[in-house]
């Protein structure tokens, strides 16, 4: 009796709430007036309502959890002036001169029936390896390390920098070739480059500098924007757009110095463009600057900045690391080239004792991979791309099981994500480009005597005057997310925060006076 009593009260009170809310639909189901049949129909519509709202709801705070932020074409155009322009690094396809050493020559040495290479031309033969013939070698080679005395012989036997290099123009002023020009090691051995960081801004002090390598001048004003307290900067800027604002570079080689054994059939040079921040690396963009042709390079900027608020997601969320939240041990700036460097010389210093050539070598390092661990090293440069583009597969070809017994040496993830987590960076500036070209008549206007066989021009410039920068924004804020929620929820079933207020109110306030106004037995109030 007591049991029906209280049910019946609370069917009283229920009535009264669903009468007076605000929300719709609910007046009709808790209508005792109407018949059953009218009021099962509502709870059906409601209850329909309600999850396909709460579908909707899910479905934004999975897309918010998965995807919160989204890159967008900025707003306005910023000047040319506020970006550096790019760091060009020209690498010659005549490596050698052809009077310190001859690889055509100690080749023919080496396949010869009569071994006739004494142990110091087969060393430097060896070293030569590395940048002539690297992914396939024409003999056999032994030797697995080498020390560092590969970096001197490669320095040694290059061409001079004056028969390289003929004239130089930046901003149209005449330049002096070697004060704007640094020697850099790459992949493709000697290299020079234009705009690039110095050695001691680049790089941390435990990484050793060779000999006068990546000197340049002091950073002024890098990564900050035109201002008349910073007009002398470095890394270098356009003042506009066209070809008389940007790079010119006249190169020139003999003809006794192209090496078709060492460089095969394409000779001239490769040029690579990338941010003065970073070493040239192979994944970055470059084209080829024939003999005897003039290339005209229009550079487009792609500037990505992101907005400070992202910095409360993770990094894995917003998909890139801020300056500060990646510390690496061998650079002083985080990018994802960097990144990307360091995480092969711990994939070779771990799985092969050691490191290639051209990369950074700090006091710990002990030894410079040789010819002998190419194959391995070309192995571990596709492990590295497998962990930073996601695309890890560990079913190797039965040849590559020196590898499956190197990833149980790392033991296995944890020490090489740690290394090889190499996001984008939050901030950047890369540089596309678009050439054109057309044969280059020199020698209509020199005098035969002149050195260089064959001269190239390269004119390295911007395209426009301004640029548009993309920006990287949260795709829903705590407030976006809200007012989407609200909305919806208006929609199918017309809660609002009023709505959550009188909740709260039926469930609290009103039974409270109404006890304190009726009494205790009608604490569900009294009908109107």
């Amino acid at each position: 009796m007591v049991f029906a009593k209280a049910l019946e009260d609370i069917g009283k009170y229920l009535e009264e709430c669903t009468g007076k809310a605000s929300v719709h639909g609910v007046q009709f189901i808790g209508d005792r007036k109407r018949s059953v049949l009218e009021r099962v129909i509502w709870l059906g519509i409601w209850i329909t309502s309600v999850v396909m709202c709460s579908k909707y709801v899910m479905q934004t705070y999975e897309k918010w959890e998965s995807s919160p932020v989204f890159v967008t074409i900025g707003t306005g155009q910023m000047p040319i002036h506020d970006i550096s322009f790019p760091a060009v690094t020209i690498c010659p396809e005549a490596k050698t001169d052809i009077e310190l050493f001859s690889y055509p020559a100690m080749m023919d040495l080496a396949l010869s029936e009569e071994e006739n290479l004494t142990e110091t031309q087969k060393t430097q033969f060896e070293y030569m390896t590395m940048i002539c013939n690297r992914t396939s070698k024409p003999i056999s080679m032994e030797s697995d390390y080498f020390d560092i005395d590969v970096l001197h012989f490669l320095s040694n036997v290059t061409p001079s920098f004056n028969e390289t290099f003929i004239s130089c123009k930046f901003s149209g002023e005449i330049k002096d070739c070697r004060e704007i020009f640094t020697p850099v090691f790459t992949v493709d051995g000697v290299c020079y480059s234009f705009n690039i960081l110095d050695h001691k801004e680049m790089f941390r002090e435990t990484v050793q500098q060779f000999e006068d390598f990546m000197q340049a001048p002091k950073s002024v004003c890098f990564n900050q924007p035109y201002t008349n307290s910073c007009k002398n900067v470095y890394p270098q800027r356009a003042s506009t757009s066209g070809s008389e604002a940007g790079l010119e570079v006249e190169l020139g080689v003999l003809s006794e110095n192209l090496d078709f054994k060492c460089a095969s059939a394409m000779q001239g040079y490769k040029v690579i463009l990338h941010d003065p921040s970073e070493l040239p690396y192979q994944s970055h963009n470059h084209f080829r600057l024939p003999l005897d042709e003039a290339v005209f390079v229009s550079v487009i900027p792609e500037v990505l900045v992101t907005k400070p608020e992202l910095k409360s997601y993770a990094a894995g969320q917003r998909k890139c690391f801020f300056e500060d939240e990646k510390v690496l041990e061998r650079f002083r700036l985080y990018s994802q080239d960097n990144c990307e460097i360091e995480c092969l010389v711990y994939l070779l210093n771990a799985g092969l004792d050691c490191i290639d050539f051209y990369l950074p070598h700090t006091n710990a390092t002990k030894n410079v991979c040789g010819p002998g661990v190419l194959h391995f090293i070309r192995i571990l440069e596709k492990l590295l791309f497998g962990f930073t583009s996601n695309t890890l597969d560990l079913n190797f070809t039965p040849e590559m099981n020196h590898i499956k017994g190197i990833i149980e040496k790392f033991g296995f993830l944890e020490d090489v994500l740690e290394h090889c987590e190499c996001l984008p960076s939050c901030s950047s500036v890369k540089y596309s480009f678009e050439t054109s070209q057309t044969d280059y008549f020199w020698r209509s206007f020199v005098d035969s005597g002149n050195f260089g066989s064959y001269r190239s021009l390269l004119n390295i410039h911007f395209k426009h005057a301004q640029y548009i920068p993309l920006e990287r924004k949260e795709m829903f804020g705590a407030m976006d997310f809200i007012a989407y929620c609200g909305g919806l929820l208006g929609l199918f079933i017309g809660f609002s925060f009023i709505s959550l207020i009188e909740v709260f109110y039926f469930l609290t306030l009103r039974i409270g006076c109404n006890v304190r106004m009726y009494g205790r037995k009608l604490w569900y109030g009294i009908e109107d």
